[in-house]
């Protein structure tokens, strides 16, 4: 028997669009034989698909700018919101190659914040605040 083959999909939506779409597949009802193959893969993707959109929905309100404060400490602004400092010790995520990858604030007497997995951190970069655990 041949297997399926898997796809990976890479899509950019709007906050809007992928609200209204999460909306859909959480209240659609397929038109086909409920008991049938289709049926079984449709309910089976969109439930995937939920949780890939409510991750992304839940980090879409997280992310803002990386600035360093007069403090010397870092903080993510985001817009219409106030500015959240990153503490040592505490997870967030930064953008390095496109993508927000989870590492860990510490400090260092003399040297400052930094970036347990030597992360570069620069002012204006994108990141995220509480946006899952660090692997590793």
């Amino acid at each position: 028997m041949e297997r399926d083959p898997k796809l990976k999909l890479s899509i950019e939506l709007t906050k809007g669009e992928a609200e209204v779409l999460l909306k859909f597949l959480q209240d659609a009802e397929f038109p086909l034989d409920p008991f049938g193959e289709d049926t079984r893969l449709f309910k089976r993707t969109s439930k995937r698909l939920c949780v890939a959109l409510e991750k992304e929905l839940d980090i879409a309100d997280k992310v803002g700018r990386l600035h360093m404060q007069l403090s010397g400490r870092w903080a993510i602004f985001r817009p219409g919101r106030d500015a959240v400092e990153i503490t040592s010790g505490e997870v967030f995520r930064v953008e390095v190659d496109g993508e927000l990858r989870a590492t860990r604030m510490e400090h260092e007497w003399g040297e400052g914040y930094y970036s347990v997995d030597g992360y570069k951190l620069r002012d204006g970069m994108r990141a995220a605040i509480s946006a899952g655990e660090r692997k590793g």
